[in-house]
């Protein structure tokens, strides 16, 4: 499934796989009734991570994040949140998951021009991952601090406050599962190398 050299390039029916099998972890950890069901935190930092290094095509991004919104209208609605949770800050989630998207393509092209052996890719996507991933949570926490309309007062001492206090909790979750797609990943990498290669 995962070629030696490429991680992006792989057969339409191959990603289209990968493509369902992202969504279902997003469902599995983002939809409540199921994390909790499962006690599992929201994986979709991971997801748009692991997304661009599997599959990096826009469509895969589209259909992902899709689905992300789809999955908060539901859950938003059915809680009579829209109004709370819809506001102008929402829409910074596209360029905080384009973001992680891109990384992981980018780290992903970067991992396919090198000879990198599984600890050397394991270390270089986890600080690639560390930096999408604090990067995503500014976007989304600081456009939610400006634009949602929940502060009275806005300061950089407020945005600071509020950042120290959620993001060791989401920029953790979201690197452990990425660290987890990663390890996946570097695995699947191992295996394809030592298949021996027909003549």
């Amino acid at each position: 499934m995962f070629s030696e050299t490429s991680f992006a390039a792989h057969s339409g029916r191959i990603q289209l796989g990968l493509l369902g099998l992202l969504a279902a972890w997003m469902l599995l950890t983002r939809l409540p009734d199921l994390s909790q069901l499962v006690h599992l935190r929201d994986a979709s930092m991971a997801v748009f991570f692991i997304g661009g290094l599997l599959i990096g095509r826009a469509l895969g991004f589209g259909a992902l994040l899709a689905l992300a919104v789809g999955i908060d209208l539901l859950v938003f609605a059915r809680i009579d949140a829209l109004h709370l949770c819809f506001t102008p800050a929402y829409a910074f989630l596209l360029p905080a998951y384009a973001l992680l998207w891109w990384a992981g393509r980018a780290f992903g092209l970067l991992a396919d021009s090198r000879e990198l052996p599984a600890l050397g890719f394991l270390a270089l996507g986890l600080g690639v991952a560390v930096l999408a991933a604090l990067g995503s949570f500014v976007l989304s926490n600081g456009s939610f601090y400006l634009f949602s309309g929940a502060f009275a007062e806005l300061s950089f001492g407020g945005f600071a406050s509020q950042f120290l206090r959620y993001a060791p909790s989401f920029v953790g979750m979201g690197v452990g599962w990425i660290a987890l797609g990663l390890l996946t990943c570097a695995l699947a990498r191992a295996r394809a190398r030592a298949e021996p290669r027909p003549a």
